[in-house]
């Protein structure tokens, strides 16, 4: 009697399990795993585009050529803020930088620490225009840019990649799912959250026509849909004592409609820098 009672328990065990199994496959063919992907994406940026502001911390690890052909690898830590339609603040820090970005949307104003120097220069009234001059006009590169744009998934570009979801992994105790995808000038492979937000784990993004194909990494933390942000979380605070520079912009930059003055004095000073 205990044999088939046990029987029957086991047999009831592998059905339960394979019941399981089924409703849960994994993407198989190429379709299917572009389609989970597509979705994972969509929530992610449906996540994002819906906070009116946002925080997050981030641990970069980028890998460059160096002269001689052998690649360097540097760490830092950034904190971002952002705030839509018009506020953005940036903190790196590391072995080799120490940096603010302000945005306020009216002009960008930046302080280099290490350096005791600061520069400003005008921007575009809203933050997706900005964040495009920050790269396009000024050479200030963030790599997670992308994911504060009003539509996230617009900016990704994905319908002009190849590839999709790959498998998933655990990322500081956290279920992600990776999704990778192949572009004509870049790489770029993102971790989702195995949560009903899709907040994103970890970035990757490789340079593919660069020499050494170099990559930078981000892994984030802390994210803040709804943060109680100062209300001068985006006004410039710079010491007194830097030395002013001047953004220089590119040759073929459009110019920038602005009621800013950007030969202003220093802005807002401050004693110790946050």
């Amino acid at each position: 009697m205990r044999s088939r009672d046990m029987s029957r328990w086991l047999l009831m065990g592998m059905l339960a399990a394979s019941t399981v199994a089924g409703c849960s496959r994994e993407p198989a063919t190429p379709e299917a795993k572009r389609a989970k992907a597509e979705a994972l994406l969509k929530t992610m940026s449906g996540s994002l585009a819906a906070a009116k502001a946002i925080e997050v911390d981030t641990v970069e690890v980028s890998d460059r050529l160096r002269t001689g052909g052998a690649k360097a690898e540097t760490q830092s830590a950034r904190h971002i803020a952002v705030r839509r339609p018009d506020g953005a603040y940036f903190k790196q820090t590391g072995e080799a930088v120490d940096s603010e970005v302000w945005y306020d949307g009216k002009q960008i104003t930046l302080a280099m620490h290490k350096d005791k120097a600061w520069a400003r220069g005008p921007m575009p009234a809203t933050l997706d225009e900005a964040l495009d001059a920050m790269a396009t006009e000024y050479a200030i590169f963030v790599v997670a840019a992308d994911l504060f744009y009003s539509n996230p998934y617009d900016s990704f570009e994905a319908s002009a990649s190849t590839g999709g979801w790959t498998g998933t992994e655990v990322i500081d105790g956290t279920t992600c799912e990776h999704l990778a995808f192949e572009a004509k000038l870049v790489n770029w492979d993102i971790w989702v959250a195995d949560t009903p937000q899709a907040l994103p784990c970890r970035m990757k993004v490789t340079y593919k026509q660069e020499a050494g194909s170099p990559t930078s990494m981000l892994t984030f933390r802390n994210w803040n849909l709804a943060p109680a942000l100062a209300a001068d979380a985006f006004t410039a605070k710079v010491d007194p004592t830097y030395e002013r520079l001047y953004l220089m912009r590119a040759p073929t930059a459009e110019p920038v409609e602005t009621t800013a003055d950007a030969g202003a004095a220093a802005p807002t000073p401050t004693t110790s820098p946050k």
